[in-house]
């Protein structure tokens, strides 16, 4: 995926987290907490809010990232996601470049902004 698209791909999937219709969707907490892969509830969740290209962009972004990384990542943001459908307050912002030699994914969470960081080489 080219960084042009990857960039696209995390400005669309902030947009979706900052919806307040993402973070009270219970359903959606419980397919991330189930286990099923993001690219298949984005696929989902596209069609609700999002263009076909921006859904495409975020499908492509999760399938090319490695399976230890999505894992990670969606276990922390189905547990954040799984809080402010209990009410928290969550900032999530998730950034994505091909700029890095290595796959790198970088979870922080400080207060409550949750920041969801992944590097991967240049395609």
């Amino acid at each position: 995926m080219g960084d042009t698209q990857c960039l696209a791909a995390m400005e669309t999937l902030n947009g979706l987290l900052s919806s307040g219709a993402i973070q009270g969707d219970a359903a959606l907490v419980a397919r991330l907490q189930a286990g099923e892969h993001p690219a298949d509830i984005l696929a989902d969740i596209g069609d609700r809010y999002t263009t076909g290209d921006q859904t495409q962009n975020l499908i492509n972004v999760f399938r090319g990232w490695p399976d230890t990384h999505v894992e990670l990542a969606t276990r922390a943001l189905g547990w954040a996601l799984a809080r402010a459908a209990a009410g928290e307050v969550f900032t999530f912002v998730v950034n994505g470049d091909n700029q890095s030699p290595n796959t790198i994914t970088r979870i922080q969470l400080e207060g409550t902004e949750l920041r969801i960081e992944f590097e991967h080489p240049p395609t």
